[in-house]
C-alpha cells in the first residue's frame, strides 16, 4: 500500500486533476479510495474521563492579583473575541494603560464598575462571581453557522489550521474540537500543494466543540448547536467550585481574583529551604501540566497558592481556616486517593483500593509510567512487595530519572499499555533482568514480546553494552580468547574509567588558529550477568587542527591486558614528543641584511611568508618584527632566533 505522502501518488493526483478538471484534493481522495486506502476519522472522546482535562484550552477571563497593583489599577486577561468586540473597543480600550509587549493592560481602580459592566454584557460573566460559569461540550451543525461564505466560530475559541494534519494534508488540523459526523476537508485551489488552501466540509458535518462557557451560547441560533455534556457531570465538580470560591483556583478557562484575605508571598526556588512539614495537595488529575499547586504549612497556618497559567504563574498566601482545611481534604481525596484518579494511569478499582493511602499516589504512578504500570490488584501487590530501594537494586528504579529506555516516550506521552506491569517487572527482576534490558528486548517492530519470550531472548541476544564491546573487539590486534568473545556480547553494563591522558595543544594568539595532539588510556569494564567483570584497555591517539578548515581525527587500539595498553600509550605519547624538523631551520642561518633592510627578527627573511594574513603586511610581535603568523607566535614571549644571533650588537648599543 502506498504511503499517504508518497511523491508518486501526489504526482498521479495532479495529473488526474488536470485531465478531468477536478480539484487536487478530490483527485487525491479518489486515488486513495481506488487503492483501498482508508482515511481514519476522529474518534469522539469516551464518556469516561470526559472532564478530565481541566487545563486552560483557550483564552478565558483571568484575573491577576491586585496585591502589587492595587495602587495602579486592575489587571484582567480577556479572550481575543472580547478584545475585538465593538463595546470593548469603544468603552474599555481608551482606558487601558501599560500596553507594552508582554504586559497585561490594566485599568484604573475607579473604572472597575465600568469594566465589570462591559464584561457582563460581552461575555455574560465577569469572572468575579461566587459560583463559576459551567462549561459545556456542544455539537455544532456547520451548515447552520455559515455566514457570508465564512465559518464563524469565534464564540467557541476554535482553531482551524490551514496547515493540515500530518497524515494526508487533506484535512485541517483541529484544536479544541473534533468531527463527530461528516468530514472536514482542506481543499486546494490549483494542482500544486503550495497553492492556496481553503477549509470546507461535507454536507451534514457536525463539529464537537469542547469545553466552552455556557454564557457564550447566548445569541447563537438554537438549531445550530446541541449541548452534549456539562461540567457539572464531573464527579469532582463540587470540589473545583469550592476551590474557585475559597482558594481562587481556576474553573475551566476562567481564573477568579484571589480571595480578599490573600497576601503576597511565595515559596523559594530551593525546596530544601522550604518550611519543615510542608506538604503538597493535588488540584487535578495526573498529567495536567498546568495544574495549580497548593502547599500547606500546618505549623504556620498558611496555604501557598501557585496558579499555573500559560506564560506565567500567580502566587500568593492564604490563611488556613477550618473551611479551607475541608476543601484541601476534598482535593486530596478526589485527586490523590479516588478510583477515578487511579484510572487515569490505568489502574482499576482493586488496585486503587490497595494503593490508596500509600506513597504510590496516582501522581507518583504517572511519573513511573515510563518504567512500569499498575493495572490490577496483582500489580499493586507486586509494587508494594518491594521498597523503592529494592526495586532500584534490581535494576528497576522508580525514579523519573530514567531517560534511555528503548521504545519508551517521555512521561507526558507515556501510555500504560506500552509499559511492563509491576507484576511482570517483579518476575523479570527475579531472573536478573533490569528495566533497560527488558525494554531493549521488548521492542521488536510492532510486536511486543511476553515475559517468557524476553527471558528466553536474554540468554542469546546481544545487549547494548555487548554491541559496544563488539566494536572495541574489532580494534584488538591480538588473539581474543573464545571465552571472552562469547561473554562480552551479553554484558549487562558498560563503564569507562579514564587512566592516563597526555595532550599538546598550540593555539595562536593571532586569530582562531591552532593544532594539537592527544593520547588517552582508559579501561572499559563490561559487567556480566553472573556478577563478574571483563575489561578491555583502549588507547586513543587523536589530533585536531583549526586553521583555514577545522578537522580532527583519532585512531583506536584495544588490548586485553593493562601492561600492553600502557606500553602502547607511552609509545604514542613519545612519538608526539619528538621534535619535528623545523620548516624555518634553513632560514635561521640567513645572513643579516643590516638595519637598513626590513627583515624578520625570527628567521631573517626579507619577504613576507605567504599566508592568509598577507594583506596585513609585516606583523609586529611584542619582541620583534615577524614575516608571518608562525614567527609572530615564536616571538610572543622571547626574542627571535635571528635577533639573538645577529642583533646582539644592536642591543648592546
Amino acid at each position: 500500500m502506498a504511503k499517504h505522502g508518497s511523491n508518486d501518488l501526489k504526482a498521479r493526483a495532479r495529473h488526474l486533476a488536470a485531465t478531468e478538471g477536478i480539484s487536487y484534493t478530490a483527485a487525491l481522495q479518489r486515488l486513495r479510495a481506488d487503492h483501498g486506502e482508508r482515511t481514519a476519522k476522529p474518534v469522539p472522546r469516551s464518556d469516561r474521563g470526559r472532564w478530565r482535562a481541566h487545563g486552560p484550552l483557550r483564552d478565558g477571563l483571568r484575573w491577576l492579583p491586585p496585591l502589587a497593583t492595587a495602587q495602579t489599577g486592575i489587571r484582567v486577561s480577556v479572550p481575543r473575541s472580547v478584545r475585538g468586540h465593538p463595546m470593548w473597543i469603544e468603552r474599555i480600550e481608551p482606558l487601558l494603560i501599560d500596553r507594552w509587549d508582554g504586559a497585561t493592560p490594566h485599568v484604573a481602580c475607579e473604572h472597575r464598575d465600568l469594566l465589570l459592566e462591559v464584561l457582563r454584557a460581552v461575555c455574560g460573566r465577569t469572572g468575579c462571581e461566587l459560583e463559576p460559569t459551567e462549561y459545556v461540550d456542544v455539537d455544532v451543525r456547520l451548515d447552520a453557522v455559515r455566514a457570508e461564505g465564512r465559518l464563524l466560530l469565534q464564540w467557541a475559541g476554535v482553531e482551524l489550521a490551514h496547515a493540515g494534519d500530518h497524515h494526508s494534508w487533506t484535512r485541517p488540523r483541529l484544536t479544541h474540537c473534533e468531527v463527530v459526523a461528516g468530514a472536514m476537508l482542506l481543499d486546494i485551489d490549483g494542482q500544486e500543494e503550495t497553492a492556496r488552501r481553503r477549509i470546507t466540509w461535507e454536507p451534514g458535518t457536525v463539529l464537537r466543540v469542547l469545553g466552552v462557557p455556557r454564557t457564550t451560547l447566548a445569541g447563537e441560533p438554537a438549531d445550530a448547536y446541541k449541548v452534549v455534556a456539562v461540567s457539572t457531570e464531573d464527579p469532582t465538580d463540587a470540589v473545583r467550585r469550592q476551590g474557585w470560591r475559597l482558594l481562587g483556583l481556576r474553573y475551566g478557562d476562567d481564573v477568579p481574583p484571589p480571595p480578599a484575605d490573600a497576601a503576597e508571598g511565595r515559596l523559594g526556588p530551593i525546596s530544601s529551604e522550604w518550611p519543615p512539614g510542608l506538604y503538597e495537595v493535588p488540584t487535578d488529575y495526573p498529567g495536567e501540566h498546568l495544574a495549580d499547586c497548593l502547599h500547606v504549612d500546618e505549623q504556620a497556618g498558611r496555604i501557598y497558592v501557585a496558579r499555573r497559567e500559560p506564560g506565567h504563574d500567580t502566587e500568593y498566601v492564604l490563611p488556613l481556616t477550618r473551611e479551607r482545611r475541608k476543601v484541601l481534604q476534598a482535593y486530596a481525596h478526589a485527586y490523590g486517593r479516588a478510583a477515578a484518579a487511579y484510572a487515569v494511569v490505568g489502574a482499576n478499582e482493586t488496585a486503587a483500593t490497595a494503593l490508596a493511602g500509600t506513597e504510590f499516589t496516582p501522581h507518583r504512578l504517572y511519573r513511573m509510567l515510563r518504567i512500569l504500570a499498575v493495572r490490577d490488584g496483582a500489580d499493586a501487590a507486586a509494587l508494594t512487595g518491594r521498597s523503592p530501594e529494592e526495586w532500584a537494586e534490581a535494576g528497576w528504579s522508580l525514579d523519573r530519572s530514567w531517560f534511555n529506555l528503548a521504545g519508551q516516550p517521555f512521561a507526558a506521552t507515556a501510555v500504560p499499555a506500552r509499559c511492563w506491569t509491576a507484576a511482570e517487572a517483579a518476575h523479570l527482576a527475579d531472573t536478573g533482568i533490569g528495566a533497560a534490558r527488558a525494554y531493549e528486548l521488548r521492542a521488536d517492530g510492532d510486536r511486543v514480546r511476553t515475559v517468557e519470550e524476553v527471558i528466553a531472548q536474554d540468554a542469546v541476544a546481544v545487549t547494548e553494552a555487548g554491541r559496544e564491546a563488539l566494536e572495541l573487539l574489532a580494534h584488538v590486534t591480538e588473539t581474543v580468547p573464545e571465552s571472552v568473545a562469547e561473554a562480552l556480547p551479553r554484558a549487562r553494563r558498560h563503564t569507562i574509567e579514564p587512566l592516563e591522558e597526555w595532550k599538546d595543544d598550540h593555539r595562536s594568539s593571532f586569530g582562531p588558529q591552532g593544532n594539537g595532539v592527544w593520547v588517552r588510556l582508559a579501561r572499559h569494564d563490561f559487567h556480566l550477568a553472573d556478577g563478574s567483570t571483563r575489561s578491555l584497555w583502549v588507547v586513543s591517539d587523536g589530533w585536531w587542527d583549526y586553521g583555514a578548515d577545522a578537522d580532527a581525527g583519532e585512531t583506536t587500539t584495544a588490548f586485553l591486558s593493562a601492561p600492553a595498553a600502557r606500553t602502547n600509550w607511552r609509545e604514542a605519547r613519545d612519538a608526539h614528543r619528538r621534535p619535528a624538523p623545523s620548516a624555518l631551520s634553513p632560514a635561521v642561518d640567513l645572513p643579516c641584511p643590516g638595519q637598513d633592510v626590513q627583515h624578520c627578527d625570527n628567521c631573517g627573511s626579507t619577504t613576507i611568508t605567504p599566508n592568509e594574513f598577507l594583506e596585513l603586511g609585516w606583523m609586529h610581535a611584542s619582541l620583534g618584527l615577524a614575516c608571518g603568523p608562525r614567527c609572530y607566535d615564536a616571538m610572543s614571549d622571547a626574542p627571535g632566533r635571528h635577533a639573538q644571533r645577529h642583533h646582539r650588537a644592536w642591543t648592546d648599543q
